[in-house]
């Protein structure tokens, strides 16, 4: 494994392109996955200015993209949308014996912001491998430090946490979270370990799942991550898609 940290002075396209590898116009043994989707634009532009001509780019991802592309090779369980998910969590809610906020969520409308919330904390927590009972276990812990509302939002927290992934497993669905954790697992019989040459590019926050992910992958070729530093935003955007950073913390 290959790894370089890219300052935020420098174009981190202009960085990748000289290790893709190529048989004379043809790319397409190179893979390049970035943390979103708009940097593969810049990619293919800056690449089509280097060969003047037509020419085969190499494959491109996002890294939803790829997980999905991963996950969907073996498995078909739906991904929810963000909407769908609140929607379950509301149901949840409804049958529990003691609902969060008491009487005050009762209804779809005022349920959905805390809902959504919800959603994306858990999303947050199962994407980086934390289990359930972790958040539970914190509660004997806390009781004297955390003021009664806050404690009470813990133990709910926890309360969907459990009950969430449980039923949407049951039903068949998946969430981004889920996939991310699974897709680790399926890297040994995935057609992305048939590529020359793999490249991340762009990461500077990686959860545990990625690393799980990167690691599987780092195995089984050549493989490269280009990690950026931290950065302050000066107002450009550039050929990554990400503000313009002059300056490393």
């Amino acid at each position: 494994m290959n790894v370089q940290l890219v300052s935020p002075r420098k174009d981190l396209i202009e960085q990748i392109i000289p290790n893709l590898q190529r048989v004379e116009r043809d790319y397409s043994s190179a893979l390049v996955v970035f943390p979103g989707r708009r940097p593969s634009h810049f990619l293919r532009k800056a690449l089509a200015k280097q060969m003047k001509g037509s020419f085969v780019p190499p494959v491109i991802y996002s890294m939803d993209e790829l997980v999905d592309h991963l996950y969907e090779e073996k498995l078909t369980a739906r991904k929810l949308e963000s909407l769908d998910a609140v929607s379950m969590l509301y149901d949840i809610h409804r049958k529990a014996l003691e609902p969060l906020g008491g009487s005050g969520f009762m209804t779809p409308d005022s349920f959905f912001p805390i809902g959504l919330k919800i959603y994306r904390d858990i999303e947050e927590l199962y994407i980086e491998g934390i289990d359930y009972h972790l958040v539970k276990a914190i509660t004997p812990y806390t009781e004297e430090a955390i003021p009664a509302q806050t404690l009470k939002r813990l133990q709910s927290l926890a309360f969907f946490y459990e009950e969430f992934y449980k039923i949407i497993t049951q039903q068949g669905f998946s969430t981004r979270s889920l996939r991310y954790r699974a897709a680790a697992d399926m890297i040994d019989e995935s057609e992305i370990i048939m590529f020359k040459k793999v490249i991340f590019a762009g990461f500077f926050a990686l959860t545990r799942s990625e690393k799980a992910l990167f690691s599987k992958i780092a195995v089984k070729g050549q493989y490269t991550l280009y990690i950026s530093g931290r950065q302050r935003h000066e107002g450009k955007t550039c050929s990554t898609g990400r503000k313009r950073c002059f300056k490393t913390a």
